[in-house]
C-alpha cells in the first residue's frame, strides 16, 4: 500500500497513471533520470494530498492474490489497469495519457533542485 502513496512515479504504476490524469491540473513537471520518469518531491506531496482527497480503497487479504487477480480484472474491468484490460473502451486514451506524461519529461535533475 505505501508504494502506491509515497512512492514516486518511476516506481508505482499506479501513480504514474494518476499523474498522467492530473498532468495539467496539478501543474505536473515530470523529469527523466535514466529510464524513469519521476516528480519532484512538492509535487508528489500534492498527489498524495489528492489521493487521500478523492480516493477509497477496500480490499480482501489473501494468501495467493495472483490465483484470483485475472478473474477480478475481468469481472470488474478497471479502466486504468492498462496491462491485463485490453479490450476496455478507455485502453487507448489511457494509454495516450501515459504517452504525453512521457514527453513531457525531461532529463535532467527535478525542476527546482
Amino acid at each position: 500500500m505505501s508504494q502506491h502513496l509515497a512512492a514516486n512515479t518511476g516506481s508505482s504504476t499506479f501513480r504514474f497513471t494518476l499523474a498522467s490524469h492530473l498532468l495539467i491540473e496539478g501543474g505536473l513537471t515530470p523529469y527523466r533520470k535514466g529510464k524513469k520518469v519521476l516528480l519532484p518531491r512538492a509535487q508528489l506531496d500534492w498527489l498524495l494530498r489528492w489521493q487521500v482527497s478523492h480516493l477509497h480503497v477496500s480490499w480482501i487479504a489473501r494468501s495467493d492474490p495472483a490465483e484470483i487477480e485475472a478473474a477480478v480484472i475481468a469481472a470488474v474491468e478497471p479502466p486504468l489497469n492498462g496491462d491485463d484490460n485490453e479490450h476496455h473502451p478507455y485502453r487507448q486514451q489511457l494509454r495516450e495519457l501515459r504517452a504525453a506524461f512521457r514527453l513531457k519529461a525531461e532529463d535532467g535533475p527535478a525542476p527546482g533542485e
